[in-house]
């Protein structure tokens, strides 16, 4: 019974090798079938390690249902240099992706696969993400705008820096701002967005913030705009550089203008601002993102143009209109010496006048007790 139970256990034995074998060649043949072709050169061991035996690989990408193209390669030295690269594994943003091969992308399009990943930087981002909820760009999102820009169209998905130059976020919002962008390039800020001057010039996040960006069209943001040029314009150590005055804002406030919007700003709501509801600001007359230097000719603010400037509000204005304006000069011996003698007058009687009123009431009371 021993000799005839060997030969059937043998040839089960021979089965279930063979079995394995074309098993195990099957599975091979079905990987090496559909994925890319591995890196020559073994990548050194990384939390990404797995990732990237496929997508380090260049060109790699996948068609989207629109006929578009979704770039899938990643740079890894790119990537490792980010600010997320030394700590953050892919899984950390890809949660969703599990097993190979991938399931299927639901996003018709790029635009749609954009907008499906939109919410990641908010695991980590809380704040900044919660602020955006109240920013222009994210109403105009919920408002069916699909085009407006989120995360990662401004700060990039897998090379992201901790910081950017100044110069490099104007070109970052010219991606969508493209007229703004050619205005500001050609103004007195833009041309001096370079070399040392770059971190006293302005640039798009100085005046309209970052995340929470605000609706430039508003009555709100239109007299905040003041406070804004005042960030940079009070201040000496900047201004002084380029032998510009710290009292522009503080002239401002002291004339009718300034005095009116002063006023008008008690009264602000953040409704779309008409011509009816405005006062004039510095952009009124200076120009937003134009603004020139008050010394070049192209300037709204140079003297042979102010009028045109004044008839934007002051329809009827004439020729000798802007004269009546003291400019952003506090009245002195040198600019408006009549002012300047008249209200220097003024300073020295009326103290005179109040003295000698309170003295004569004083005189007068003590007078009447001594006859009593």
């Amino acid at each position: 019974m021993l000799v005839e139970s060997e030969e059937p256990r043998g040839a089960t034995l021979r089965v279930k090798l063979f079995v394995w074998l074309v098993a195990a060649a099957a599975v091979f043949a079905g990987i090496t079938g559909t994925r890319p072709a591995l890196a020559e050169t073994p990548l050194p061991f990384s939390p990404n390690s797995t990732c990237m035996r496929c997508h380090s690989q260049p060109g790699l990408s996948t068609k989207l249902p629109s006929g578009e193209t979704l770039p899938a390669f990643v740079d890894e030295a790119r990537y490792g240099a980010s600010v997320h690269g030394a700590s953050f594994a892919c899984a950390n943003c890809h949660e969703q992706v599990s097993g190979f091969p991938h399931a299927e992308l639901a996003a018709r399009n790029s635009l749609e696969y954009t907008l499906t990943h939109s919410g990641t930087c908010q695991k980590c981002h809380r704040n900044e993400y919660s602020v955006t909820r109240d920013s222009v760009h994210t109403k105009l999102l919920a408002a069916g705008n699909e085009v407006t820009p989120v995360c990662s169209d401004c700060h990039g998905s897998h090379y992201i820096e901790s910081k950017h130059s100044k110069v490099e976020i104007s070109k970052t919002c010219s991606r969508c701002h493209r007229a703004v962008y050619e205005d500001y390039v050609s103004s007195a800020h833009g041309k001096a967005l370079t070399g040392a001057a770059e971190q006293d010039v302005p640039v798009c996040t100085d005046c309209h913030k970052s995340h929470d960006i605000g609706d430039p069209r508003t009555v709100t943001f239109h007299y905040q705009s003041v406070e804004i040029c005042a960030n940079c314009h009070t201040n000496k150590d900047v201004v002084s550089k380029y032998g510009l005055s710290t009292n522009v804002v503080k002239t401002y406030l002291q004339d009718f203008h300034g005095a009116a919007v002063t006023l008008r700003s008690r009264e602000i709501a953040s409704e779309i601002a008409s011509p009816q509801t405005f006062v004039p600001v510095c952009t009124d007359c200076h120009g937003v993102h134009n603004i020139l230097s008050v010394r070049d000719p192209e300037s709204t603010a140079f003297k042979s143009n102010l009028v045109k400037t004044c008839q934007k509000c002051h329809e009827e204005a004439g020729a000798n209109f802007p004269a009546a304006w003291l400019s952003h000069y506090e009245p002195s011996w040198a600019h408006a010496r009549l002012i300047y003698v008249i209200r220097s007058g003024y300073q020295i009687m009326i103290p005179f006048i109040i003295v000698g009123l309170a003295l004569h009431i004083f005189v007068d009371l003590w007078r009447t007790a001594r006859k009593r």
